[in-house]
């Protein structure tokens, strides 16, 4: 399958399913759930093709969100008020 073809699908397939955003969305998504979930980034390059390092580093954005929120949820368990809080 040419990439131009998979691209018509996948733009196709996101307008029956009546998904917001566009086909750029869904590869934001996508970079950044890999990445996320520990894919290494030398491997997300390969799957998304050519993606300089501080490119990707635009993807992660979401990390640093997720990793905020698991701290202040681990600090309320411990039995602390998450830094934000006690301002």
């Amino acid at each position: 399958m040419s990439e131009r073809l998979l691209l018509a699908n996948l733009k196709k397939l996101l307008k029956q399913l009546d998904l917001p955003g566009h086909v750029h969305t869904f590869r934001h998504t996508f970079i950044s759930l890999a990445l996320l979930k520990g894919a290494p980034e030398a491997v997300v390059r390969a799957w998304v093709g050519h993606v300089d390092a501080a490119t990707l580093k635009l993807y992660t954005h979401i990390a640093d969100a997720a990793s905020q929120a698991a701290m202040q949820d681990f600090a309320r368990k411990l039995g602390q008020k998450p830094p934000e809080e006690s301002q």
